[in-house]
């Protein structure tokens, strides 16, 4: 009998929809998953006297499902790096980018960074991290930049910085990815099963005080069939990076670039694609998968201290969120949503013994500056 500690689950990016690539297949990290092929089926309305029906018949078939982890850093390059291809794929973002690192001797002064070469390369809505010497000051969001100079939110410590490197990132886009999911029972000889046409149709992630920092892939997918072997040539392991705590690895969360300090209790994002399978006549499940509208939601819980926060959601105050995760090597992830509605805010009284919270929702739109609703930066040690 097979048991859950004995699975493997790994996954490789489709050239074509619903065709396995058979090439080299990533180790996914997981807690739980629940990918599984889904029928509809209708009963025939045929008559008979003796008040029986006379078939059930198969009208659709596909894959749904999802996968459920423990965060931790998935990019750097020598291992899998699988959560963040399924990231990639939840915003339906091009690859990560390129880093640019511009190395220096630069001077601090307010919110300005100045010296030569120091804005090479940046962009306004770049977020960077600023390093002196092996000495991190923090990470920032430009505002403005030229050659020389760059401004800076919120305004950095310190006098003197000799790195700005812009992380690698993503942003939510057009491009289509799918893939090929395979799941091994290590324990059982020769049982295998495989997940075609599977594309990320939500990406959620919560961090909260107390708790391990989690993420779920919600999938939709073509098909699934058994196996006897596994259909990759070879398996690149899964990183070792420390998982991420809602404690020690949450290095801010700001709103309009101002941090929120400790009074913050959770937050959760979510980025929803609203996919959906097309059907054709002599196609069993699905022969290609719509794309909907870019839905990014979230929510914040933080003690009730004042009524600045749930003001904003009396007032429709437009705002911006952003949440940097970094382990415990130094590895960060910054989630930024730049333009946004607290669309619920309340501060309720729970009962007797107990702190009172504002509960907050929160939905981004697309920022008529930059462009986009939701980026991910991401910086290696």
């Amino acid at each position: 009998m097979a048991n859950s500690n004995s699975v493997a689950l790994r996954l490789a990016v489709e050239s074509t929809y619903g065709t396995s690539p058979g090439l080299t297949f990533e180790e996914v990290r997981f807690t739980s998953e629940s990918l599984a092929k889904t029928t509809g089926t209708t009963t025939s309305a045929e008559i008979r006297s003796d008040r029986q029906i006379t078939d059930v018949v198969r009208v659709s078939d596909g894959v749904d499902g999802a996968i459920e982890g423990e965060l931790s850093y998935s990019g750097l390059g020598t291992a899998s790096s699988a959560q963040d291809e399924l990231m990639e794929a939840a915003l339906m973002s091009a690859s990560f980018s390129a880093v640019q690192t511009n190395t220096g001797s630069w001077t601090i002064a307010g919110s300005n960074i100045t010296g030569t070469g120091v804005g090479t390369s940046l962009v306004v809505g770049d977020w960077v991290r600023v390093k002196n010497g092996a000495t991190l000051i923090g990470y920032f969001f430009v505002t403005a930049q030229s050659a020389n100079s760059i401004t800076v939110t919120p305004t950095p410590s310190g006098a003197a910085a000799t790195e700005v490197e812009r992380g690698s990132y993503i942003q939510n886009g057009t491009t289509e990815r799918s893939f090929t999911i395979e799941r091994q029972h290590t324990d059982v000889a020769s049982t295998f099963e495989l997940y075609t046409g599977v594309k990320v149709n939500s990406m959620t992630v919560n961090v909260a005080a107390g708790s391990i920092s989690r993420y779920t892939f919600a999938l939709l997918g073509q098909d699934e069939v058994s196996a006897a072997t596994s259909t990759a040539t070879s398996t690149t392991n899964h990183t070792t990076n420390p998982i991420m705590n809602g404690v020690d690895n949450v290095y801010a969360v700001r709103e309009n670039h101002a941090s929120l300090g400790t009074i913050v209790r959770s937050f959760s994002l979510t980025v929803a694609n609203n996919h959906f399978a097309r059907q054709a006549v002599g196609s069993l499940g699905p022969v290609s998968m719509g794309s909907g509208s870019c839905v990014v939601t979230g929510t914040l819980s933080v003690y009730f201290e004042n009524n600045t926060l749930l003001d904003k959601f009396r007032n429709w105050t437009t705002t911006n969120l952003s949440f940097i995760l970094q382990d415990s090597a130094g590895n960060a992830y910054c989630f930024h949503i730049p333009e946004c509605k607290l669309t619920l805010g309340r501060a309720s009284t729970p009962g007797l013994n107990q702190d009172i919270t504002a509960e907050l929702s929160f939905q981004g739109y697309r920022d008529t500056t930059y462009g986009h609703t939701v980026r991910v930066t991401r910086w290696d040690v």
